[in-house]
């Protein structure tokens, strides 16, 4: 698997913006310029297959988490057209505390629209090549239910 912001030892994209748009750069898929150098370097038969978009629209691996929260973004943002608001979008931010909870607020969609967002850099493990227990642990109730027990073959 690699991210489409996949970068070279000098730090630019591997993939050259496809489309850009005021202050955003659009990336070609990482996946078919990665299968183009093993079929012209190697010769093997390849294909690239993006598997975040299964995961994304698959209901199986919905959270009920992430339905709750978009269901609530859904009444948050009809509120908000009903009381006259408009050019805004819905916005979560955790409540510090012990159990995990958020609260919705309105921003401005010129403050966030074409903008990205990373990872703080403590998520990001030293080797820069995966995350640290702490981004985990930011995770974990995300996921809502309980992990299901995987099957272990030996």
């Amino acid at each position: 698997m690699a991210s489409e912001g996949l970068r070279d030892e000098e730090n630019q994209p591997l993939v050259k913006p496809n489309n850009t748009t005021g202050r955003s750069s659009y990336f070609g898929h990482v996946g078919v310029y990665l299968e183009n150098l093993i079929v012209q370097n190697l010769g093997y038969k390849t294909r690239a297959e993006k598997p975040g978009l299964l995961a994304r629209a698959s209901i199986a691996m919905q959270s009920s988490v992430d339905r709750e929260e978009a269901i609530l973004a859904g009444k948050k943002a009809v509120e908000a057209v009903l009381a006259g608001e408009t050019g805004k979008m819905v916005a979560f931010r955790r409540v510090v505390g012990e159990t995990y909870q958020i609260e919705t607020f309105l921003v401005a969609i010129e403050e966030v629209m074409l903008y990205e967002k990373k990872l703080p850099p403590h998520f990001i493990n030293a080797e820069q090549n995966g995350v640290t227990p702490a981004f985990i642990e930011w995770c974990r109730p995300l996921i809502g239910e309980p992990l299901p027990e995987m099957i272990s073959f030996n």
